[in-house]
């Protein structure tokens, strides 16, 4: 096998490395992304209804008069 034959399989073998290395690590980004907005979407709204203190938006954002 000639010395280009080699180092052209060697960078091949390398990408192809690379490549899993990067669908690895989209995959774990992914199901990390997925895990933690899951754990938001079971909050019920309704059961803060009733609760004190009030939000007043123009209150917390302008301060009281």
């Amino acid at each position: 096998m000639s010395k280009f034959k080699m180092l052209s399989a060697s960078v091949i073998e390398g990408k192809k490395k690379a490549h899993r290395s990067i669908a690895k690590l989209t995959v774990g980004l992914g199901l990390s992304a997925m895990l933690l907005t899951s754990g938001c979407a079971t909050q019920n709204i309704q059961a803060y209804q009733n609760t004190t203190p009030t939000l007043n938006m123009h209150e917390f954002f302008f301060g009281s008069n």
